[in-house]
C-alpha cells in the first residue's frame, strides 16, 4: 500500500467552500484504478491547513504518482507537495 500525502493550505474565509469541493470530487478520486481510500484532517492550530492522506494498492498508476514515479498529469510534477486552496490564477 502507498499513502500519498499533501498539505492544503486554504484561504480562511474560503474554508467552507474547499470542504465542499472536496466532497464533491471524492467519486472521482474513488473512482480511480487503486484508490483504497482518503483522509482529511483540519489543523487544530491553523484551521485553514488541512492534511490529506489517500491510500492507493501498490502498483497502481496513482502509487506511482504519489511516489513520484509519475508525474500527474494536471499538475505537471510529482504529488505530495504544499499546495494553496484556492490556486491563484496568475
Amino acid at each position: 500500500m502507498i499513502v500519498e500525502h499533501a498539505l492544503l493550505s486554504v484561504t480562511p474565509d474560503r474554508v467552507a467552500e474547499f470542504e465542499s469541493a472536496f466532497g464533491q470530487a471524492q467519486p472521482i478520486i474513488s473512482s480511480m484504478p487503486g484508490f483504497r481510500g482518503p483522509q482529511l484532517s483540519r489543523g487544530h492550530e491553523r484551521p485553514n491547513v488541512y492534511l490529506l492522506l489517500v491510500e492507493w494498492d501498490e502498483g497502481s498508476t496513482a502509487s506511482a504518482a504519489a511516489t513520484g514515479r509519475l508525474r500527474c498529469p494536471r499538475a505537471g510534477r510529482a504529488c505530495g507537495r504544499r499546495r494553496t486552496w484556492p490556486r491563484s490564477s496568475t
